[in-house]
């Protein structure tokens, strides 16, 4: 069930993005990122020279300081999708551009955004809520017996806590969460959710997600090379499948605030959309500053953030970013407290060829050899799962 990295031609599959974490690439046979990037240091020490926790700024590290302390509220765009999407209204070019900006910072900056005027109803994300915490209310093995998750490709079932390790150099710990993951077809044909209201969300998120594809092609127009020839539907044609994935989210109270209540990671697909619950502990990797920053909970927004295909079809230049969960700085018993979320990963068809040169032309310097998006998700998930009798 595992990636055994050293029965692989390439050790590398199992290793994440090292860019957004300010190292240098994996080199095989190593089944880790290299060595900070020049200007970085690792907090670790025993992961200066190789590792996937992300290097931060040594001039933004004290010496024996701790990195975490300097966690502040991240700056993140706020894009008002009903803005740019009011069929009533037409925005004059000044306004278009002005709009643009806020994506423009979404994907040459951090990488995450909060979406307003989204589109989502109200009632429907808080009925949706009730179904999820009403799901893992549920005796253990109720849950389990619901069909557990076992399959990479599929990615769909109940995962127990400790079930999946997003802490990329301590995976076999596992995150002190459980999650549902469903597939649109898992969804539509089994028995506890294809009567709730989950099938309703599905098709709502997935209009917030045509919409934000739609942007991000317009981005990719504007501020890749080469990127002026894209057809407007780039990104629409490329998804047009649903090989998403829904993920019921509940991280479970911990004794001790300092535990991750999910490690680092980037996402693995094109991009996700988040509704978080109001206890917070979201938190973003600034890249630039090397430092962690708190993605707070606004009301009637959703989170939308990049991920690693997005990455590596736009050469690294739109940048999948490091996020983790953590209790939330403004309450020290909010890890005495259960956390809910709804996570919508956005996946390219699975026979989808992710490659830079596809943008950037033949003769472009790919920084990514090109995969498959099918391919590319199954090396990930097998990497972070841990499934073994309890779980299968």
């Amino acid at each position: 069930a595992k990636i055994h990295a050293k029965e692989l031609e390439n050790s590398c599959v199992v290793a994440p993005n090292c860019a957004a974490r300010n190292r240098e690439e994996c080199v095989h046979p190593a089944t880790t990122c290299g060595p900070c990037l020049e200007g970085f240091v690792s907090t670790k020490a025993e992961l200066a020279e190789s590792g996937n926790i992300p290097c931060v700024a040594s001039s933004e590290l004290e010496e024996g300081s701790d990195s975490d302390a300097v966690t502040e509220v991240a700056d993140l765009p706020i894009i008002d999708l009903g803005t740019f999407f009011d069929s009533t209204t037409q925005l004059t070019q000044e306004q278009e551009k002005e709009f643009m900006e806020s994506v423009k910072k979404l994907c040459l900056g951090p990488g995450f955004a909060y979406l307003k005027n989204h589109g989502l109803d109200a009632d429907l994300l808080g009925k949706t809520m009730d179904d999820l915490k009403a799901f893992f209310e549920l005796p253990l093995d109720v849950k389990q017996a619901s069909g557990a998750w076992n399959d990479p490709l599929e990615n769909s079932g109940y995962v127990r806590v400790g079930g999946e390790g997003l802490d990329e150099d301590n995976v076999e710990a596992g995150d002190p969460k459980e999650s549902y993951d469903m597939n649109k077809k898992h969804m539509l044909a089994h028995p506890y959710w294809k009567n709730s209201t989950v099938v309703e969300y599905w098709a709502a998120i997935n209009e917030v997600k045509e919409k934000a594809l739609i942007l991000l092609t317009k981005a990719m127009k504007l501020w890749l090379p080469g990127g002026d020839g894209l057809p407007d539907n780039f990104l629409t044609e490329r998804h047009k499948g649903e090989w998403n994935t829904l993920r019921l989210l509940n991280y479970v109270p911990v004794a001790d605030e300092k535990v991750y209540r999910c490690g680092p990671h980037t996402d693995y697909g094109t991009i996700t959309l988040v509704f978080q619950d109001e206890v917070g502990g979201l938190e973003v990797f600034n890249r630039v500053l090397g430092k962690w920053q708190e993605v707070e909970y606004k009301e009637g927004t959703i989170v939308l953030n990049l991920a690693d295909l997005l990455n590596r079809w736009t050469n690294g230049i739109f940048l999948s970013t490091v996020h983790r969960v953590v209790s939330s700085r403004k309450s020290k018993d909010s890890c005495a407290t259960s956390r809910n979320s709804i996570v919508y990963f956005v996946n390219p068809d699975q026979l989808t060829v992710i490659d830079p040169k596809s943008i950037f032309g033949e003769n472009a310097e790919a920084k990514y050899p090109a995969i498959t998006s099918k391919d590319y998700l199954v090396q990930r998930l097998t990497a972070t799962f841990n499934v073994d009798s309890e779980n299968a």
